[in-house]
């Protein structure tokens, strides 16, 4: 039996809505090192 059933299709990563911003940035968010 397979109870996988959702009410509305979700895919993987649902789409977040931020409403603040973030205090600290997480690692892939910060900007590029000049060489």
């Amino acid at each position: 039996m397979n109870n996988n059933r959702y009410y509305e299709v979700v895919g993987r990563f649902p789409v977040i809505e931020e409403d603040e911003k973030p205090l600290y940035p997480l690692c892939n968010e910060f900007p590029k090192a000049k060489e």
